[in-house]
């Protein structure tokens, strides 16, 4: 492994030929220009040190130097509130100076993959040993590969929550933002389940009263 002194701005100045950029997440929103972001969604017009900021001059005096920089953000809709100020503003802005961009939407993909989508589940808590919720989240993975789907898929608010639905084989996909609240989307691969019946099983029968 090779370590470097230098900084972002260095390797930005320094290059010699291309500069590429590729962003997955949905929300950098936390990554700098905040008041700009802020002034967006208050319908606002863009700040004056946001046109001007130094971005802006870094991708200009590499382009007239003859050097390229690019990005391509990979996305799908609905976009996030982060999503519409970037393509508005953001990418808009570094195109006046020179910088390319190229969108990969995957929502079409996406929607064309077959799924089954797995609402909220309520449970027992006397029944918490022997876990419910995750034999209610494996049967619907079964009954998705029995009827041919590829994917279960399921959403929540709560970043407990998908802690929780991680620990049943479900994996983080998108992050939306709303104006108010994140939108946590999650999906699991179809698959048979083989131990259905015995989970079901132990399901059954008289519980004890954990709170006792």
């Amino acid at each position: 492994m090779t370590t470097s002194s230098k900084t972002l701005g260095d390797w930005l100045h320094d290059f010699e030929r291309e500069a590429f950029r590729l962003e997955t997440l949905d929300d950098y929103g936390k990554s700098g220009g905040v008041a700009a972001y802020q002034a967006f969604l208050a319908g606002e017009p863009q700040p004056e040190n946001y046109r001007t900021d130094s971005w802006v001059t870094t991708v200009g005096d590499a382009v007239r130097a003859g050097k390229r920089m690019y990005r391509v953000h990979i996305l799908a809709r609905p976009l996030t509130d982060y999503l519409r100020y970037e393509l508005s503003w953001g990418y808009r802005r570094n195109m006046t100076a020179g910088e390319e961009f190229f969108i990969l939407d995957t929502t079409e993909e996406e929607l064309n993959e077959p799924a089954h989508y797995l609402y909220t589940t309520v449970t027992d808590p006397a029944y918490r040993d022997v876990k419910p919720g995750t034999v209610m989240a494996l049967w619907a993975v079964n009954r998705a590969a029995g009827q041919g789907r590829t994917w279960v898929r399921r959403g929540c608010h709560f970043p407990g929550l998908v802690r929780y639905y991680r620990t049943q084989g479900f994996e983080l996909v998108h992050e939306v933002q709303r104006t108010r609240t994140k939108v946590y989307l999650m999906g699991r691969r179809a698959e048979h389940v083989t131990d259905l019946e015995g989970r079901f099983g132990a399901l059954s029968g008289p519980r004890s009263d954990t709170s006792a």
